[in-house]
């Protein structure tokens, strides 16, 4: 997200927080890119931070902070361009906005199963399925794999 500062510029934030650089990350001019008044980038190729194609990149750690349930965690899948809830596996979890049904699983998506005694945890819920079955459930919406997924980060 885009934030406004005082002096009518604006700047990038995270979770409505300012993101800064280092001070002490340096341009090939070997003065402190970031330094009030520099009108270099932060982040070139002698900078300590991560850099891609000349652009500075913010690298979340989501597992770090977020409360999540026994066998779901969050991976860097490379074909989706950023991080995902996945299996320890690292195959991918998805959500289905349709409606669902036994149809879903003759389409190859298999239900990601909570167990029995699973409780509630942050943003995570259960849903009780027709079938017996306890399914996880993330914002309000049912998580499924895909079997088409055969490889770690399909």
């Amino acid at each position: 997200m885009i934030i406004p500062r005082d002096d009518g510029s604006r700047q990038w934030a995270f979770r409505k927080k300012p993101l800064y650089t280092y001070i002490q990350d340096l341009d090939d001019a070997g003065d402190g890119a970031g330094k009030e008044g520099s009108k270099r980038p932060a982040f070139n190729g002698n900078a300590k931070g991560h850099e891609v194609e000349g652009r500075a990149i913010v690298e979340l750690q989501p597992a770090s902070w977020m409360k999540l349930p026994l066998g779901i965690t969050v991976a860097e899948i490379r074909t989706a361009s950023g991080q995902v809830l996945s299996t320890p596996n690292d195959y991918p979890l998805y959500t289905f906005d349709g409606m669902t049904g036994d149809s879903t699983a003759e389409r190859g998506w298999s239900p990601v199963e909570a167990p029995q005694l699973a409780l509630p945890v942050g943003d995570f819920s259960i849903l009780a399925r027709g079938d017996g079955m306890n399914q996880w459930v993330y914002r309000g919406k049912p998580l499924y794999r895909f079997d088409g997924d055969l490889l770690d980060g399909d």
